[in-house]
């Protein structure tokens, strides 16, 4: 059964908020400081996590931890942030992406940490740990970042240039290679393949 049975995220947009409709029964995990609202019928706690996930958390820059929104009846939730941010909703088998992306997804899927070497690090300015979904059930995933974004579906085979700084995320079968000005991504999947780039020179 797909637990979130309907979103508001239709289309890369600024916003500063999602809804998603969540059927009886449904688990979705959401990062501790983005939930705002939600309806009655919805049980919301925090998500007791393991050793290893706690560190990993540290790792990434993501210490405030997870809640559990646990719908005992047919409900909504509503992730915001404070200012306004631009939220994409996958469902890919492999995603890549920058530290601090994540913001809520079924309970099945959880982030874990994805090294980078320090000139892939220093080209694509988003720390040395990025942020690693597997997904091979093609849960539902929400990724939020400030600013916006570009969206480009490289079909196999396919390069692009990204100018050293903008950067985001990326669906697994992409390789990278760095270059003079910046990273050149390639599918190397048999498949079309989503990159996403920020509108805006990442700063860390």
């Amino acid at each position: 059964m797909t637990t979130i049975v309907k979103s508001s995220i239709s289309s890369i947009q600024m916003t500063t908020y999602a809804e998603l409709h969540l059927a009886k029964g449904a688990k979705v995990r959401v990062q501790s400081y983005a939930l705002r609202t939600w309806s009655d019928g919805i049980e919301v706690y925090p998500e007791t996590l393991s050793g290893k996930v706690k560190d990993d958390m540290k790792l990434m820059h993501e210490s405030v931890g997870f809640e559990i929104c646990e719908a005992k009846e047919d409900g909504w939730i509503q992730i915001s942030k404070e200012r306004p941010a631009t939220i994409i909703e996958l469902d890919s088998e492999e995603i890549y992406s920058t530290l601090t992306s994540y913001i809520c997804s079924e309970a099945d899927v959880i982030p874990v940490p994805f090294s980078v070497t320090d000139e892939y690090s220093r080209k694509c300015e988003s720390g040395k740990f990025w942020e690693y979904f597997k997904n091979p059930n093609r849960q539902k995933i929400y990724l939020e970042f400030d600013g916006g974004l570009i969206e480009k579906i490289l079909q196999p085979g396919e390069t692009m240039n990204i100018r050293q700084g903008f950067w985001f995320a990326m669906e697994g079968g992409v390789s990278m290679k760095t270059t003079m000005a910046g990273v050149r991504v390639k599918n190397k999947s048999d498949a079309p393949k989503k990159v996403f780039v920020k509108s805006y020179k990442e700063r860390w």
